[in-house]
């Protein structure tokens, strides 16, 4: 199955988010491109153990779903030849400094539209 992804990148990967669950998502947490939830965890463990020195069984990778707009921080050749590859940091909102929404043209996340516009 090829997942949805943006115009022109064709790939079997899924994106996950891949934290660990004593610290918890907020505190750091990498996306990770792969097959399924069990590969993610896999994939993405080095880059949160190095953060956190997180133990395997805190190891978490939880699918995004709707999250089309993700797959442009993915790298796109590893994406075209759907190999699973880990994002230490992708492109954060400029208000709150989270990932995974998608960003209008000045940088700001969904959540963040209207204080915003605030300033």
């Amino acid at each position: 199955m090829i997942t949805k992804t943006e115009p022109g990148v064709k790939t079997g990967l899924k994106p996950y988010v891949g934290y660990d669950a004593n610290v918890g998502m907020h505190e750091g947490a990498c996306l990770i491109f792969g097959f399924s939830a069990r590969e993610a965890r896999k994939v993405g463990y080095q880059q949160v153990r190095d953060w956190f020195d997180t133990e395997w069984i805190d190891m978490r990778a939880v699918r995004l779903w709707e999250a089309a707009h993700l797959f442009k921080e993915g790298d796109e050749e590893k994406l075209s030849r759907n190999i699973t590859h880990v994002i230490e940091s992708p492109e954060t909102c400029r208000v709150c400094g989270y990932w995974g929404k998608s960003l209008n043209e000045s940088g700001c996340c969904t959540d963040c539209i209207d204080h915003d516009a605030d300033r």
